[in-house]
């Protein structure tokens, strides 16, 4: 019972997932919807997250929810942004290494999932919380830094995986 409460959201996410993706709510689907649920969320966390993982979960449901929604309006905004530089012609590509502060390896994860899915930038290496990213520059050769990595994705981002307020 104290699993079940404890995975209340995720069973009640998945079995929603289950629903749409199968375009009918019958009482069969939902039960099926519920075991297979129940079995995702029982093997992952007993056979695919070691120990300390399953003890110490940092990214909570609503972070996830937060993520999604910023990823998603993030990956309409880089691509507009990239557009113009694509069709002039007028970028180059840079290699940088952006250091994320995070001492969360899933959260970490998180923000090169991001940086990749991100139009302009795909995330190359990473070597502890430091990230290498290949990504598109300004045209002038003085330039340093990334725009589009330091000003737009990253932060806001890591503002919501540190679990920052806005």
């Amino acid at each position: 019972m104290k699993w079940l409460l404890h995975n209340g959201r995720t069973l009640f996410l998945y079995t929603l997932i289950w629903l749409i993706l199968n375009e009918n709510v019958t009482p069969f689907l939902i039960m099926t919807g519920l075991l297979i649920s129940a079995f995702a969320v029982f093997f992952t966390g007993y056979f695919l997250m070691p120990a300390p993982a399953r003890e110490a979960r940092p990214v909570t449901f609503f972070m996830i929810i937060r993520y999604s929604v910023c990823l998603i309006s993030q990956i309409y905004q880089s691509g507009i942004a990239a557009l113009p530089r694509i069709i002039r012609g007028r970028s180059r590509v840079q290699l940088v290494e952006y250091d994320t502060g995070l001492d969360n390896e899933l959260a970490i994860c998180l923000v090169a999932n991001a940086i990749t899915l991100t139009p302009g930038t795909v995330t190359v290496d990473k070597e502890g919380c430091v990230l290498k990213v290949l990504s598109f520059g300004d045209d002038s050769e003085d330039s340093e830094e990334i725009p589009v990595i330091q000003d737009l994705v990253c932060p806001r981002f890591l503002e919501i995986l540190k679990g920052e307020k806005r």
